[in-house]
């Protein structure tokens, strides 16, 4: 199944179902972390709220390896159909507020490098340090620079970002 195919495919799953088999309809990651709208297709195709099971996401996988935590990181995801524009609002006031955040960019229309202008054109300094890590878990490849420097550079598809607050939250360890 595919985003061309979606509706057709989830039609032939819910008719199944109503056929009165068990059907398990696969989806990569946490559902709940950039998937809703697909999980929002997948319950009107069976016409009621259907059971999930959360797989571990491309956001987990960054948090681990570039070592943030979700207190002090936003989730902020563009891989969703329909007005980017409140989203995009949203990540200039994450940064803002000097927080750090995990991006799922848009396949093809609002990729890193269009992120990093629209930041850069919305006030956001262009030295937040930026990653862009790609294919997560299995050919994984990393970029490291400023944000100003990855309006230049293009990066596949399956690429998730992690842009740095410029000052990192202090420490709320107690003193040994």
């Amino acid at each position: 199944m595919g985003y061309r195919d979606q509706t057709e495919k989830l039609a032939q799953v819910a008719a199944a179902h109503h056929a009165g088999k068990r059907c398990v309809v696969v989806f990569m990651g946490d559902v709940h972390f950039s998937g809703f709208q697909y999980l929002e297709r997948v319950e009107r195709a069976c016409g009621h709220p259907v059971e999930t099971v959360p797989g571990i996401s491309s956001a987990q996988m960054l948090a681990s390896r570039g070592k943030v935590c979700f207190d002090e990181t936003t989730f902020v995801t563009f891989h969703r159909r329909g007005d980017l524009e409140p989203f995009k609002r949203h990540l200039v006031h994450v940064l803002k507020d000097d927080r750090n955040a995990i991006v799922i960019p848009c396949p093809s229309d609002f990729m890193p490098r269009h992120i990093a202008a629209y930041l850069l054109e919305h006030g956001i300094s262009a030295g937040h340090p930026t990653e862009v890590w790609e294919n997560l878990t299995r050919t994984e490849a990393e970029w490291h620079g400023a944000l100003g420097e990855c309006m230049n550079r293009d990066f596949s598809d399956m690429s998730i970002m992690l842009i740095r607050a410029l000052e990192p939250m202090p420490s709320q360890i107690e003193p040994s």
